[in-house]
């Protein structure tokens, strides 16, 4: 007679769910592991961590949490510092995710009281950390904080020579310095980042997102003209990159109502609403571009009548 007793999942199993990305597999490893019991300390922080992580790239968030917690509790327990470093870092993102703005920042803060006893694993994620506050910060609307820790992760980055999170920081820290009317600082930034771009002239999405902080900055200094060209080229850049042409759009839409055309500024507000519906993941910005749209439309009935006359009737 055959046995119906169940085959026991081994660490290795899920780790190797985890490093192919195979997310859907490893989330039910994991938890089907957790089910069987008998784990050391360590061991059952890990799995709490791997259904986490892997339900966190599903974008199911609210599952995330519990286990998300329960990895950080237990791993902090078991002195699994490694563990533990990975679960904060993994925690403070679902945080964000589920807007709990002020606790994401205090779990990821938490990174750094331990930062002393963490082997290899738990110190290369360093970076990810540093940028990771400046995440919570910003998500918090902790601003100016924000900006200062995107900095401190681009000097630390370039420090050591990892060229992607230097950019990745680089561009935070300067989206965050135009939001503040930081223009000094931001262009610093954009001048730093005048250097990448000539070395990745290939790469749309950062050479579209470089002309669009350009574009702003240009707005903010009154440089309406500059603005618009730069703009224009971003949006040429940023063709199938939906979210980054309704920036684009949306610095037009800006530029326009600079120079009191509210025909144009509609147009483009629109345009720019259109193009973040076309990615849902940032519904923030669909909130603001449609709110602009009726604010123009409110301010002046003429524009918004021209405008859906020219609609209809190229149709």
């Amino acid at each position: 007679m055959g046995s119906n007793k169940q085959e026991r999942i081994s660490l290795d199993t899920v780790k190797n769910a985890l490093d192919a990305e195979a997310w859907e597999s490893a989330s039910d490893l994991a938890a089907r592991a957790l089910a069987q019991g008998k784990w050391k300390k360590s061991e059952e922080a890990f799995l709490h961590f791997a259904r986490t992580h892997s339900l966190s790239n599903k974008n199911q968030f609210s599952l995330a949490l519990e286990s998300g917690q329960r990895a950080v509790m237990i791993a902090e327990q078991a002195r699994a510092w490694d563990v533990l470093a990975r679960a904060l870092i993994e925690l403070a993102f679902v945080q964000r995710k589920l807007n709990l703005q002020e606790q994401s920042v205090l779990t990821i803060q938490k990174y750094f009281e331990f930062l002393s006893r963490y082997g290899v694993e738990g110190q290369r994620r360093y970076l990810v950390a540093m940028f990771g506050l400046g995440a919570s910060f910003r998500a918090a609307g902790r601003f100016e904080e924000a900006l200062r820790q995107f900095m401190r992760t681009y000097e630390e980055a370039k420090k050591r020579r990892d060229h992607r999170w230097a950019e990745e920081a680089r561009q935070n820290a300067t989206e965050q310095a135009l939001a503040l009317r930081q223009v000094t600082v931001a262009e610093g930034l954009i001048g730093d980042g005048d250097a990448y771009i000539a070395l990745h002239p290939e790469n749309d999405s950062a050479v579209a997102s470089h002309l669009i902080d350009k574009a702003t900055l240009s707005l903010l200094k009154g440089d309406i003209p500059a603005a618009k060209g730069q703009a224009q080229e971003a949006i040429a850049r940023a063709t199938n990159l939906p979210t980054l042409s309704a920036l684009a759009y949306d610095v037009l839409h800006l530029a326009s109502r600079a120079e009191g055309n509210n025909f144009a500024a509609l147009a483009g507000a629109v345009l720019a609403k259109l193009n973040a519906e076309e990615d849902e993941t940032h519904p923030y910005l669909i909130a603001q571009f449609s709110n602009s749209i009726q604010e123009l439309a409110l301010r002046d009935p003429g524009a918004a009548e021209e405008f859906i006359a020219r609609l209809t009737s190229q149709r």
